[in-house]
């Protein structure tokens, strides 16, 4: 039996529908539907789910459930859920300048153990008391370093690491166990390791210098087992071993135990991979990454499709922010990325995706998501469509869709790009910058990969409908 045949059994007795009386009103032999409640066939069409649906006259939630449940089956439980968590992972990226509530450290130096000593933590508040005074000790060195050993589920102090100004100056890793591969229980692996990278965001695009390595395991034997402190808090002259769940551990400061614990976790690190790279747009790996993405199979998602190949110089001069043309170092940088730009959209053959909403906002606005806040003053009302003049006939001859579903209701301030070997987010910044963050692991890889290809069946609008929706806001 699948999810689908026993909402459908279910449906089916609870409204009281003989099987022959369906098998008429949708048009489907009986030796279908029987199929059909049995799991040994799913509908191949969402029109049969919907007739079938408006056969047994269901409700508009219980319709809900009906779709969703065709929907698991046909697509398959594990992906399904993977793709559900890759599509959250996007809709909640952190935006770059979105303000962040401060929190000061302000606990006492006089909370840690006398050296030599430990000290007992019983719940997860004496825990976070003891980071935050371990931190203020800490902030006082010349290089100051925070080595995490922890799940990033359980980072409920997260806040600490980007709500006090000293934070900035830290240097943090973080080693992760990411589940197995296993496409035999992908729902519980895929969809974790997804929700692991977006619990992690918020630190990789607020915090230069924050990293993180990963290992595999089966998480819930590592974590959730007999093991009595799988998880470590570091820093330069203090420790913390504590549960998985941080609800209790053991304070150190004795040098040698310290000094051990760091021990273990550089042999971990030893063994465990880097999860993401990090670049800027004026470095040569930032064009290095792009010439990744310049095969038919390579997806890019992000706002205002070649934009970039549309700045000429009279544009660039008419709207470049006074800062801007004042600042050597940024127009350098903005220089370099506008020719990688432009010779990989000469080379590319990728496949663009963007929303009705995010050319919506730039028509509004005339502000350039695709770019860092105040590099560009807005555009006017007339060169705006100019810009949706070019791209309505780029559209006529390259691959640009606009999205349905879900991600219509993605932000505009990021660029995700794809293929089968990696991924490459980038995020314009407020300080005229734009970081990109490279993801190798394959489990994260194949997540996005997939969910983008998969919009190819029902997830884009067709080549003559974009091109009719952006004709329409010009």
């Amino acid at each position: 039996m699948s999810r689908f045949s026993d909402l459908l059994n279910h449906y089916i007795e609870e409204k009281q529908v003989k099987l022959y009386t369906l098998s008429r009103l949708c048009q489907i032999d009986r030796t279908t539907l029987y199929r059909l409640t049995r799991g040994k066939q799913c509908p191949s069409s969402i029109d049969t789910v919907i007739q079938l649906a408006k056969a047994m006259k269901l409700t508009p939630q219980q319709k809900s459930r009906f779709y969703e449940a065709w929907e698991i089956t046909s697509t398959g439980e594990g992906l399904w859920y993977q793709r559900k968590a890759t599509e959250r992972f996007l809709l909640n990226l952190p935006k770059t300048d979105a303000i962040l509530l401060e929190h000061p450290w302000n606990s006492s130096e006089d909370l840690l153990p006398a050296e030599k000593n430990s000290v007992l933590l019983n719940h997860k508040e004496e825990i976070r008391t003891f980071l935050e005074t371990m931190l203020i000790q800490e902030s006082t060195s010349a290089k100051p370093e925070l080595m995490l050993l922890l799940q990033p589920e359980h980072m409920d102090f997260a806040d600490l690491l980007l709500g006090d100004p000293h934070s900035k100056n830290f240097n943090i890793c973080n080693i992760v166990c990411l589940n197995n591969h296993n496409p035999a229980a992908a729902q519980n692996i895929s969809s974790y390791n997804i929700e692991c990278l977006e619990k992690m965001m918020s630190l990789y695009i607020r915090r230069k210098n924050f990293c993180s390595q990963y290992y595999y395991d089966d998480i819930t034997m590592h974590f959730h087992s007999v093991s009595l402190m799988p998880c470590m808090i570091l820093t330069g002259s203090s420790a913390i071993t504590c549960s998985a769940d941080l609800s209790f551990g053991i304070a150190h400061t004795d040098p040698a135990v310290v000094a051990m614990l760091q021990n273990v976790f550089h042999k971990y690190k030893a063994f465990s991979h880097p999860l993401t790279d990090k670049t800027n747009w004026n470095t040569q790996e930032f064009e290095i990454q792009l010439r990744h993405f310049s095969s038919r199979d390579s997806i890019l998602f992000g706002p205002e499709p070649y934009i970039c190949s549309w700045l000429t110089s009279e544009i660039l001069q008419k709207y470049l922010s006074e800062d801007s043309m004042q600042n050597k170092e940024i127009l350098s940088a903005f220089s370099s990325y506008l020719s990688a730009w432009k010779n990989y959209a000469e080379t590319s053959e990728i496949v663009w995706y963007t929303t009705r909403s995010n050319l919506e906002y730039f028509m509004a606005t005339g502000h350039i998501a695709s770019l860092p806040k105040g590099l560009m003053r807005p555009l006017s009302c007339h060169d705006r469509h100019l810009y949706l003049e070019y791209l309505c006939n780029q559209a006529k001859n390259r691959p640009i869709y606009l999205i349905k579903g879900p991600l219509e209701r993605t932000g505009n301030h990021f660029h995700l790009y794809t293929n089968a070997q990696t991924v490459f987010l980038t995020f314009p910044e407020s300080h005229h910058s734009i970081s990109g963050l490279t993801i190798r692991e394959p489990s994260l890889v194949d997540s996005f990969f997939d969910l983008f290809a998969s919009l190819k069946k029902s997830g884009q609008f067709t080549q003559k409908e974009t091109c009719e929706s952006i004709k329409s806001m010009i």
